[in-house]
C-alpha cells in the first residue's frame, strides 16, 4: 500500500459517515421471526428429518435477508427444493404430528416467498444509488457465492451498473470508494471494514426486524457519525437514514448471529463416510479436521502436526521457486493445516490429470512405454478371466491362500481395474502372479509396475507445477470478490486446481479414510440422501 493511500485511509477513519437504512417486507418479516420461534420450540427434538428441515429454513432465510436477489431466484432457492421439503414434511407428520402442523405453516410461508419476484433490498438500492450519479460505489454482501448472480442482476438495471461488487479481502488493501453499500447488520462483517474504512460513506442496509446495535472504537481517531437527508422517494416502505439503529426493544426482532446458517459437522462427516467402515482392514484411517468452504463446499484435511496444505497468499509475490513453502513471501505456499483459519484461500485439485497424465507418463517411460503398457494390460486381463470364472469372493480366498495380505473383494476389483497400476504390497502381487500362472516372471512384472507408477507420479508432479504456475501468474481479483476461482490447463484433460475461501472448520477431529483427504465435496449433494 502506498503512503498516499495509507494517509487517505487514516483521514477517512476520522471523517467517515456511517448511515443505517431500514427496509421492510411484511411476509418476509413474518417468515423470519416464525423460523426463530419454531427453532426455540423444537430445540429438544433430536430427529434427523427435523434437523434437516430446520437447517433448510435457516439457509433460505439467510439468503433472503443477505442479498438483493428476487425471492424466487435459483441461487436463493434451488429448483426442486420445495418438492423435496414437501416430502420431508410427510415424514415429520408421521413421527411428530403436533410439530408437523407448525412446520407446515412455515413451509407454506416459504413456498409463497419462493414464488415471489420481489426484493425490497434491490428496489431500495436502485433509488439510493440513483441519487448519487457521480459517486464511485461498491457493494458488499455476506455470502460471496451469490456475488456473480447479483452482478448479473445489477447489469440489467441502468442505475446499478456502476456499482462494483467486492469481497471482504478487497477492503484490506488500497481500494478506495466514495460509498460502500453493505447488505445486512454490521456484526456479519469483519471489524476492519468499519474501523479503517475504505469509503467516505458507509451505508448499512438491512431489514428493520434485524437488530444492529454495533458500537466500536475507531482504529485511529474518533468517528464522526453523520445523519444525512433521506434520499429515498416513492412508496418504498423504509425508515432511512438513521444516525444509529433505532431501539427494537418494544418489538420482536432477529439477532444478527441467529440469521446465519449453521453447519452440523457431525452430520456431514457421517454422510461423507457412509460407505466406509473402520472394520475394513484395507483402509488407512487418519485424524482429520473438516473445513467449510465458500458456497456449499467442505473438505477433510489431515490434522497431524506435520500436515500441510497449499494456500494462496494475496499479499505474496509471483516467485515460482517458493511454491513448496521455502520462502514466506510467495503467493502460493504450503502451511500447516493447524494454521489455516477463516478467510484464508486453500488450493484443491478438483479434477485431475486424467487422460493428460497418460501421454506425459509415456514420454517419461520413453522406448519402454509400449512394452510396459502391454505387460500391465496382460496380467490384468488374466486376473479378470479368473474372476469371471470363480467370482470375486472365491478369487479373494484363493489369493489369501497364496499369501496375499490385503486381498479383500474390494481390492480384487481395484486390481483388475485399468485405473490402478499395482497392489501396494509385493506379497499381494506375488499371489496374483501365482494365481494367473506367471509366478516365475513376478519380478519382471513387478519392476514394470514400479516403473509405470513412478512415471505416473512424475507426470502428476509436472502437471501440478504447470497448474501452480498458472495460479502464480493469474489475476486473482475474481478470487477476492467471489471467494472461489478455477485454474485449468488448456491441454486436454490437464486437470484443474480450485481456490476456495475458508468459511469455518469443525471444532473437533474425525477419523476418516485417507482416501477422503483433500477432496472437495458439495454439502447439498448429501442433503436428500436416503
Amino acid at each position: 500500500m502506498s503512503l498516499p493511500v495509507a494517509n487517505e485511509i487514516y483521514n477517512r477513519s476520522s471523517n467517515s459517515k456511517i448511515n443505517w437504512h431500514e427496509v421492510n417486507h411484511r411476509d418476509l418479516q413474518a417468515f423470519c421471526l416464525a423460523v426463530s420461534r419454531f427453532e426455540r420450540s423444537t430445540m429438544q427434538v433430536d430427529d434427523e428429518f427435523m434437523s434437516k428441515f430446520t437447517r433448510w429454513l435457516r439457509r433460505y432465510r439467510f439468503k433472503l435477508c443477505s442479498a438483493p436477489l428476487r425471492f424466487s431466484h435459483p441461487a436463493v432457492i434451488a429448483p426442486g427444493t420445495i418438492e423435496n421439503m414437501s416430502r420431508l414434511l410427510k415424514r415429520l407428520q408421521l413421527t411428530y404430528p403436533g410439530i408437523a402442523s407448525k412446520a407446515r405453516d412455515l413451509f407454506d410461508m416459504a413456498s409463497k416467498l419462493a414464488q415471489s419476484n420481489e426484493n425490497p433490498l434491490l428496489e431500495y438500492l436502485k433509488v439510493l444509488v440513483n441519487s448519487q450519479n457521480s459517486y464511485k460505489i461498491a457493494l458488499l454482501i455476506k455470502d460471496s457465492s451469490l456475488t456473480k448472480h447479483v452482478e448479473k442482476v445489477f447489469s440489467e438495471h441502468y442505475a446499478l451498473r456502476k456499482v462494483q461488487m467486492l469481497g471482504t479481502s478487497q477492503l484490506q488493501g488500497g481500494n478506495l470508494f466514495d460509498w460502500l453499500l453493505v447488505i445486512g447488520p454490521a456484526r456479519w462483517f469483519p471489524e476492519y471494514i468499519f474501523d479503517s474504512p475504505r469509503a467516505s460513506e458507509i451505508h448499512l442496509i438491512r431489514y428493520n426486524w434485524i437488530k444492529d446495535r454495533w458500537k466500536r472504537e475507531p482504529a485511529f481517531l474518533e468517528y464522526s457519525l453523520h445523519a444525512s437527508q433521506d434520499p429515498v422517494s416513492g412508496d418504498l416502505e423504509v425508515n432511512s437514514v438513521l444516525k444509529e439503529p433505532r431501539d427494537l426493544s418494544e418489538m420482536e426482532y432477529n439477532e444478527p448471529a441467529e440469521l446465519l446458517p449453521t453447519i452440523n459437522w457431525d452430520d456431514i462427516n457421517a454422510r461423507l463416510n457412509l460407505s466406509t467402515s473402520q472394520d475394513d482392514q484395507t483402509q488407512e484411517y487418519v485424524e482429520a479436521r473438516l473445513f467449510s468452504l465458500v458456497g456449499e463446499g467442505v473438505v477433510f484435511l489431515e490434522s497431524s502436526e506435520k500436515s500441510k496444505a497449499l494456500v494462496i497468499d494475496l499479499e505474496g509475490d509471483e516467485s515460482e521457486e517458493d511454491i513448496d513453502g521455502n520462502e514466506s513471501g510467495s503467493r502460493v505456499k504450503r502451511i500447516r493445516v493447524k494454521d489455516i483459519h477463516e478467510g484464508m484461500f486453500i488450493l484443491l485439485r478438483t479434477s485431475g490429470g486424467g487422460d493428460y497424465i497418460l501421454p506425459v507418463a509415456d514420454r517419461i517411460l520413453g522406448d519402454k512405454a509400449g512394452q510396459a503398457r502391454e505387460m500391465q494390460l496382460y496380467w490384468k486381463e488374466l486376473l479378470r478371466d479368473v474372476v469371471s470364472k470363480r467370482g470375486t469372493t472365491e478369487t479373494s480366498v484363493a489369493l489369501k491362500s497364496r499369501g496375499a495380505v490385503k486381498a479383500s473383494v474390494t481390492n480384487v476389483r481395484n486390481w483388475m481395474s485399468t485405473k490402478t497400476i499395482r497392489p501396494q504390497n509385493y506379497e499381494d502381487f506375488e499371489a496374483i502372479m501365482s494365481l494367473i500362472g506367471l509366478k516365475e516372471k513376478v519380478l519382471d512384472y513387478w519392476e514394470v509396475a514400479i516403473a509405470i507408477e513412478t512415471a505416473h507420479r512424475q507426470a502428476g508432479h509436472y502437471i501440478r507445477n504447470l497448474l501452480l504456475k498458472k495460479v502464480l501468474h493469474s489475476d486473482l481479483s475474481e478470487l477476492e470478490k467471489t471467494g472461489r476461482m478455477d485454474f485449468e490447463l488448456e491441454q486436454g484433460d490437464g486437470g484443474k486446481l480450485t481456490a476456495f475461501r475458508v468459511e469455518g472448520f469443525s471444532p473437533g477431529l474425525y477419523t476418516v479414510p485417507a482416501s477422503r483427504l483433500g477432496h472437495y465435496f458439495e454439502r447439498d449433494e448429501y442433503a436428500w440422501q436416503e
